[in-house]
């Protein structure tokens, strides 16, 4: 149940996030609002959480935290050698080519 302070500052906002879901479908209740507006928020949420993969503070986190572990897609941003590059860009485009 949104609180009336979250009341306010929706009336008071630019665009009015309930507008918007009842223009989607949603009953005007305020608990449909405020579901219609936590699952907008939820599926557009993203986090992006940097830390260094070396030592035990990361270790002592996914210990404490183990959505960090199992809910998490990691990248590894190092740099790529150009024929590194190339040869996946080839592979690709062939793919593409092929229709694959």
């Amino acid at each position: 149940m949104p609180s009336a302070r979250m009341e306010h500052a929706w009336r008071h906002a630019g665009a009015c996030p309930g507008a918007q879901a009842v223009a989607r479908g949603a009953a005007a209740t305020p608990e449909s609002l405020w579901a219609a507006y936590a699952a907008r928020c939820r599926d557009n949420l993203h986090v992006v959480l940097a830390m260094s993969p070396v030592g035990e503070p990361l270790r002592a986190r996914c210990r404490n935290f183990a959505g960090l572990a199992t809910s998490t897609v990691i990248d590894w941003f190092q740099p790529w050698p150009e024929q590194a590059l190339r040869s996946v860009a080839a592979a690709q485009l062939q793919a593409r080519r092929a229709g694959i």
